[in-house]
């Protein structure tokens, strides 16, 4: 009995693996395109926000026209 539940867990699992597989596939369709990057602002590090809060405003702006 223990060996017919162990392949039963197996093929179950084999099952689940491959319909989640497919379903991946068919979501990952569907998602829309990337948008592009921000620009990259020269000179300024992760923390550009503090660094130059001038230049960082304004490519979010611009990023999100």
């Amino acid at each position: 009995m223990r060996r017919f539940l162990q392949s039963l867990a197996v093929f179950i699992t084999a099952v689940m693996l491959a319909t989640l597989a497919a379903r991946a596939e068919e979501l990952w369709k569907t998602l829309p395109a990337p948008a592009p990057l921000p620009p990259v602002l020269p000179g300024l590090s992760h923390f550009a926000m503090l660094q130059d809060p001038q230049a960082f405003t304004q490519a979010v702006l611009d990023f999100l026209k």
